[in-house]
């Protein structure tokens, strides 16, 4: 029903026809369209198409009319509850999630509908709140050394969370303004890969750097905040021209998008080490600490941005929920720093 009714704000005329798959037929002027078996028939003899598996016969099993009327009063009935499909808030990527859900019984596919009706603030501020339930317990998670260093294991958690989510928004942006995926799905993971792997030799060298220590992880969110305008930017921009997009390379910006999260979430890891070995936490325990939350933060991003977020919300609220929580966590650093800073 959501494909059907989204069609047809689109095109004046859409006819659908049942079958083992449904299949949607659209057009831009009325009257070309039909249902009538024997107006197709005298079509494809006037056009003297020879074709292999539609046959006159075929036509009129397919058109029934009886199936026809019903799965169009069908989507009628629907009509008021149905959320439309839009590029940046893909619903039928979630509602087809429901629908394979059900093969694994009907509490999966209850939760998801249940979910589906949340508002956008209550997900929000339940993801808010996990994080904050997540720096409360963080210390009774690792250990005694994780007191002062909590700030340090969310923000690494966060920095997860963020970077996967990001790299989820630029594969669906990428389909959606190329038309096409699977050729570029390597060079677009190959580059958030090859950025993280610089950003980990960055955060190396620079590791010296003057400033506070647990400021080079407000730094990072920061950078992450600059990376998220700009892809927000962007978006909105080429959606309104989108054929302005087209004319760069299709190698080119969404791949340089993803290396720049890639090299960002790769500071993350040794600077937030640095932090650790100045509160003399023990090297093998936080590194170990370090990439389990960094981990859990990405497996959240996944589920939470390809379940939630993006289908139900958009792409554009997402961008603006990853700006908040780093906002937060930001804050959160700043004045950890300035109470231990006082102490």
């Amino acid at each position: 029903a959501s494909i059907y009714w989204t069609a047809r704000k689109v095109f004046p005329e859409v006819i659908t026809i049942p079958g083992e798959n449904t299949r949607f037929f659209c057009s831009s002027r009325k009257g070309t369209l039909t249902t009538d078996p024997f107006v197709l028939e005298d079509r494809l003899i006037s056009r003297h198409l020879d074709l292999i598996y539609i046959r006159p016969d075929s036509l009129q099993v397919m058109l029934n009319p009886f199936k026809i009327e019903y799965i169009s009063s069908l989507f009628h009935e629907l009509k008021s509850n149905v959320t439309l499909n839009y590029d940046f808030k893909p619903r039928c990527y979630f509602d087809d999630i429901v629908v394979w859900s059900k093969q694994y019984g009907q509490k999966l596919a209850l939760s998801l509908k249940f979910i589906s009706k949340l508002k956008l603030s209550t997900v929000f501020f339940s993801i808010i709140l996990l994080m904050l339930v997540v720096f409360c317990v963080t210390p009774a998670l690792v250990g005694r050394d994780s007191k002062k260093s909590s700030v340090t294991y969310l923000s690494t958690a966060v920095i997860g969370f963020s970077h996967i989510t990001i790299e989820i928004v630029l594969i669906l942006s990428f389909q959606v303004f190329y038309g096409f995926l699977y050729r570029q799905l390597g060079l677009l993971v190959g580059a958030f890969m090859a950025g993280l792997a610089l950003g980990t030799l960055l955060g190396e060298k620079f590791s010296w750097a003057k400033l506070r220590k647990r400021f080079n992880l407000a730094l990072v969110q920061m950078l992450i905040l600059l990376i998220l305008a700009i892809l927000y930017v962007i978006l909105n921009i080429s959606h309104l021209h989108p054929m302005l997009l087209r004319q760069l390379p299709d190698w080119f910006l969404f791949p340089l998008l993803a290396a720049l999260t890639g090299i960002v979430g790769g500071l993350q890891f040794p600077w937030a080490s640095l932090v650790l070995t100045d509160l003399d936490v023990q090297v093998e325990r936080a590194a170990g600490n370090l990439y389990g939350y960094d981990l859990a933060g990405s497996a959240m991003g996944c589920i939470v941005a390809s379940i939630i977020l993006v289908p139900l919300y958009g792409i554009l609220y997402t961008l603006l929920f990853l700006a908040i929580l780093g906002s937060c966590t930001t804050v959160l650093i700043v004045l950890e720093e300035l109470i231990r800073s006082q102490n």
